[in-house]
């Protein structure tokens, strides 16, 4: 029996193994044959060509096929390749409103029940009845007499839900309304439970829930959590260690020690200053204990935190632990050798890596030749390779011409314009060429040839050292590691990003993974989505979705989608009036409860300050409304509402990055009018269709937020407290630099935390400016956003505010933490009637949706926090208005945020009792891990307020025993003589 079609003057013909129609079309088929027969003939099943099924007797079937609506499978045997087409309805992932079934045993009506379980919310108890609520076509099948591997096969398509041609699509909505019919007309029946439960089909669920309440609640008391606190015994190895957890941090553990027994990923989600640091040191060191062996975790944190890390965290928490730093390409091929040349560790071993270090690969460096092409006198880019000259295949060129490879398609600038003393590439020697990345002209049309290879620094062609992806490195390791520890991990939940896909190679190196974050939700559903998909794809795809579900379609299940249509009033047709419209989709804030039901409470912890039982001092988050000068509102009114008007005419002609511009050029002319203001708008061809000025003012005029500073900074200076100013355009705009020349004018000194230091170096900088007694410091947030601790400088104001909520929030708290002995405030400094209100309103939905997913605020609560959930980011001016009633509910927020279990002492009754409950709160952690209480080191020392560098240091700590010292002129041999081979 065989299948073949015809196309392009030839036929291809393979084995056919089974094929399914219905009403002439193919649906499905399975055939087999040589390469060129099997690909020729998927194809012209996928272009819709027509296919000829003929068996023994010669009696032939013609079918139709649909083009563009199958997915293919191959497979190689041998020199036999094997090809399954089936139309994309049957693909799990596609979510067709009308599927098709494929029952292998051939019972179809089970086949649907597991698919109804497995693609919706339903009960699986009616999995063997919901055929009866589906009417389903079957697919006439055609199968090969000889091959009798899927003899049994049927494939159906549903057609209609209940049983009414009305409801021919399968939804959400469709398949609830069939259960409520199918419950009321008997096909679906309650199953008997001993739960003494009642059920009148009849009630609506609140009513239902109403009268189960009692039953209901003995029910949730059977569930067995992974780790109860009230009854279950911590490990003692949790108290064993130097720094000794409080009881909320020691619970934690032990219930992701639990999780990840059976499971390879757990989330530990904790307030800013909770100790995440600790918790996961001591998963490490329970699940060191429990396997009674070596083990060897790999931390990937923010280079900023590397350090604090290396030389706090776990040197005064596991002093006996190993650990390794990876700060280059050459510290990773390093340990790589190590490993496969046999190094196993002797305990508990930590491998560090920063995130930016580990995403960071070659710099790009385009290894055409420059010269002039053959037989004319025009240049072009050639292959190092074939020498032919390369062409640009993006550009169509007229019939007999050759659209060569220019200069201005590669590289920035001009030529050069003598060619002497040439190099190898044909470019003179010290002429080195800035490249447009990326590039789409990868390989030599011609041979094939890479065209892109390392810049390399004995050439010039780059300052820095070779470096390869440290990530691909560890990725090598598959499953060497047996934990894989993320902190941070919100910082890798962009799509495209180089530290998502950094954190997606390492996953591969370990066996078990755990991730920390203070955010892991910014309030919107899509910022869970890829981190989801890169630790634990499987649970995804079961929904239906994969690496290609856009963020439209996940906010479509678990988020909140707004949808902006553009029509147009003139005639776009011919004959008949025919209108134009189109719309666009696109994801707000807010969070559907099934993604934190499905997706996060089994497996994330999440841990809050008012938790740890410890009493913080207060913290107070104090919104400034400006009003602008006279003269100043009304060249901002003017720029704000004629660049929004521009913008809005390239948005609805269909220029989707209109508003590029329009957010940081009104944000910045408030804040900076000494710039002035210029900004061009494009359409989608790139032809500008206006351009906006905006006057500038002098450079001697401090404006009215400016000024508002000054008085603030000065308060705070005036009680002796340090002040850390955030700005977020430092780089285009330079803000930071303005404020600073703005407060020295006025007498106030003032230090720059500057971009250009490094993430490892930022500490010790910050470290010096306390001991330089340093008390205004400007930076942008994002440089301290994670991982620093703030502690000298009690109060932070937000001059300017970041649309992303996560960076807001943890840079809000790096002085309010564990260790602050001084009252905290943190001020937003805002122009009233401008973009910047708009922003600030549009923060503070964000941040209400991520207080939802953590379990701070309730769904009913949201509504008063925002005008609506679809206001725009970009805001006309009659949109910009906030004043005292934003102001009151960003301070009710503010304190929704705070734990209210949490204990707020005022500054001068802090220390005192802060030191009565730390030897409280051990000793009880001692007792809960079955260990001596007398094990707590006693002082009578007075409880300072730690140092940034000393910060560790702050929880109490054990009596221990140190190792006896080696013999004198001997030593232990460390981690690094096995890596660089030092004698004794």
């Amino acid at each position: 029996m065989k299948i073949y079609s015809s196309g392009a003057g030839r036929t291809f013909e393979c084995v056919l193994h089974f094929a399914g129609y219905l009403a002439g079309y193919l649906y499905i088929a399975s055939f087999a044959g040589t390469s060129s027969a099997v690909w020729g003939l998927s194809a012209n099943i996928i272009e819709g060509r027509e296919i000829v099924i003929e068996d023994e007797s010669g009696r032939r079937i013609y079918l139709d096929t649909l083009g563009g609506q199958y997915r293919r499978i191959e497979s190689k045997t041998g020199d036999v390749y094997h090809c399954v087409v089936l139309h994309k309805s049957a693909v799990f992932s596609e979510n067709s409103p009308n599927p098709l079934i494929v029952a292998e045993d051939g019972d179809i009506d089970k086949a649907v029940g597991r698919y109804l379980t497995a693609k919706f919310p339903v009960p699986p108890e009616w999995e063997e009845d919901y055929y009866k609520i589906l009417t389903y076509a079957e697919l006439n099948m055609v199968r090969n007499p000889f091959i009798d591997v899927w003899k049994d096969l049927k494939v159906a398509k549903i057609t209609a839900v209940n049983g009414y041609t009305n409801h021919d699509k399968l939804t959400d909505e469709t398949l609830k309304e069939a259960i409520t019919r199918g419950l009321k007309e008997g096909l679906l029946k309650i199953p008997e439970s001993d739960a003494g439960g009642v059920f009148d089909p009849s009630w609506t669920m609140r009513e239902y829930l109403k009268a189960n309440a009692r039953v209901l609640s003995e029910r949730i008391k059977i569930v067995r959590p992974r780790h109860d606190p009230e009854t279950d015994k911590l490990h003692p190895a949790i108290g064993r260690m130097e720094r000794i957890p409080f009881p909320a941090q020691a619970h934690v553990i032990q219930g992701l020690v639990n999780t990840l027994e059976e499971q390879n990923m757990a989330v530990a989600c904790g307030d800013m200053g909770t100790g995440k640091s600790i918790i996961a040191l001591g998963v490490c060191n329970v699940l060191y204990e429990k396997k009674k062996g070596p083990i060897t975790v790999l931390l990937c944190a923010p280079g900023v935190t590397i350090p604090k890390w290396e030389k706090k965290e776990i040197a005064e928490t596991l002093p006996d632990a190993e650990v390794f730093v990876i700060r280059s390409t050459e510290d990773a091929a390093r340990y790589l050798r190590m490993i496969r040349e046999g190094h196993r560790p002797k305990g508990l071993e930590f491998v560090l890596v920063g995130l930016d270090r580990a995403k960071l690969g070659p710099e790009p460096w385009f290894s055409g030749i420059w010269k002039r092409v053959r037989g004319t006198k025009e240049y072009a880019w050639h292959c190092p390779d074939c020498g032919e000259p390369l062409e640009n295949i993006y550009v169509k060129a007229k019939e007999g011409e050759r659209p060569f490879l220019t200069w201005k398609d590669l590289a920035c600038g001009k030529p050069p314009k003598e060619y002497r003393n040439l190099q190898p590439n044909g470019l003179p020697e010290g002429f080195i060429p800035k490249w447009k990345l990326p590039s789409k002209h990868r390989k030599c049309p011609s041979c094939g040839t890479p065209l892109w290879r390392p810049a390399l620094k004995s050439r010039n062609e780059t300052p820095n050292r070779p470096r390869w992806f440290v990530s691909f490195i560890l990725k090598k390791l598959k499953k060497h590691f047996d934990l894989f520890i993320m902190d941070e991990v919100h910082q890798t939940k962009a799509r495209d990003s180089g530290r998502g896909d950094a954190f997606a190679q390492m996953l591969k190196s370990a066996k078990k993974t755990l991730c920390l974050t203070g955010t892991l939700i910014n309030g919107m559903s899509s910022s869970i989505k890829e981190l989801l998909w890169r630790t634990d794809p499987k649970s995804l795809i079961r929904e239906g979705f994969n690496h290609k579900t856009s963020t439209v379609a996940w906010a479509k299940k678990y988020g909140v989608l707004e949808k902006v249509i553009r029509s147009s009033d003139e005639d776009e047709g011919i004959v008949t009036r025919r209108k134009k419209s189109g719309d666009q989709a696109r994801e707000k804030p807010g969070i559907a409860p099934e993604l934190v039901v499905n997706h996060l409470l089994h497996r994330a912890a999440f841990l809050e300050l008012g938790d740890l039982e410890l009493p913080l001092v207060e913290l107070k988050e104090i919104p400034v409304f400006v009003e602008m000068d006279p003269e100043h509102m009304e060249k901002y009114k003017e720029f704000h509402r004629e660049l929004y008007n521009l913008c809005m005419s390239a948005y609805m002609s269909g220029s989707p990055g209109a508003f590029a511009k329009f957010i940081p050029s009104t944000i910045n002319y408030a804040d900076r009018p000494d710039l002035g203001a210029e900004v061009a708008v494009k359409d989608r061809g790139k032809k500008v269709l206006g351009v906006v000025y905006a006057p500038a003012f002098p450079d001697d005029y401090y404006h009215a937020k400016e000024r508002e500073l000054v008085c603030l900074v000065r308060e705070n200076l005036a009680e002796d407290r340090g002040v850390v100013i955030y700005c977020n355009y430092t780089d285009s705009y330079g803000v930071h630099h303005r404020l600073k020349e703005v407060l020295e004018t006025h007498g106030i000194e003032a230090h720059v935390l500057e971009s250009h230091v490094s993430p490892e170096k930022r500490v010790e900088w910050l470290a010096q400016k306390e001991e330089e007694g340093a008390k205004v410091i400007i930076c942008n947030m994002r440089l301290v956003e994670v991982g620093l601790d703030l502690l000298p400088w009690p109060t932070i104001i937000f001059y300017q505010m970041n649309y992303d909520i996560n960076t807001v929030r943890q840079a809000s708290r790096r002085a309010w933490r564990i260790g602050q002995t001084r009252e905290c405030r943190v001020y937003y400094l805002v122009y009233e009637s401008t973009q910047q209100a708009a922003q600030f309103e549009y923060c503070m939905i964000k941040r209400a949706h991520a207080m939802l997913a953590e379990g701070r605020l309730d769904r009913s609560e949201l509504a008063k926090f925002g005008r609506d959930l679809t206001s725009s980011l970009a805001a006309d001016i009659a949109g910009c208005l906030a004043g005292e009633e934003v102001a009151e509910k960003w301070k009710e927020l503010a304190e929704r945020d705070l734990d209210e279990k949490l204990e707020l002492v005022e500054e001068s009754k802090f220390l005192e009792i802060l030191s009565k409950t730390q030897k409280k709160l051990a000793r009880r952690t001692l007792e809960l891990c079955g260990l001596p209480v007398d094990e707590i080191e006693e002082t009578e020392e007075e409880v300072k307020r730690p140092t940034i560098l000393e910060l560790a240091a702050f929880l109490p700590k054990r009596r221990r025993k140190r190792a006896p010292r080696a013999p004198k002129g001997y030593r232990q041999l460390s981690f690094e003589d096995l890596l660089f081979g030092a004698g004794m």
